[in-house]
This record gives structure tokens, C-alpha cells and sequence, in this order.
């Protein structure tokens, strides 16, 4: 749900412009892997893997943060 309202947020249609892999959260490494492969475009990953140390190891870009787009409460 939060990574539609982001990409709602940035004027994409979730429903029309992209195709999403639901999966369980939490293995940020299969997703890093499928980034590297090529397999997948983008990914939503959590803040304990270090978003911005990771993309700019691989020459990636952090494209959006949840928390800029939704208010959490905690």
C-alpha cells in the first residue's frame, strides 16, 4: 500500500505503468540480487539495509523515501 501511494505520489498508476512482484517482506538480499541480474527495475527495501550506502556502492539511485510521502504513526 505505501509503495502505491509513492508511486501515485510521483505520477505513475501502479494499476498501468508498472508490474508489481508481490513477495513476503524482508529478504532485502534476493532483491539486491534481481536488481544486479537485471531481473527487476526497482525495489522497495527497508531503512536497516542502508538505502543510500548500497545505491551508491552499485551506481543506483534511492528514488523515494516511504516516510517523505506517508506519516507513520509509532
Amino acid at each position: 500500500m505505501f509503495t502505491r501511494i509513492v508511486l501515485r505520489g510521483a505520477g505513475l498508476d501502479p494499476d498501468r505503468d508498472i508490474h508489481t512482484v508481490v513477495r513476503s517482506p524482508g529478504d532485502y538480499g534476493m532483491d539486491l540480487r534481481r536488481l544486479r541480474d537485471g531481473s527487476i527495475d526497482a525495489a522497495v527495501v527497508g531503512s536497516t539495509m542502508a538505502p543510500e550506502a548500497v545505491a551508491a556502492e552499485h551506481g543506483w539511485q534511492v528514488l523515494a523515501w516511504v516516510g517523505d510521502h506517508v506519516q507513520v504513526p509509532t
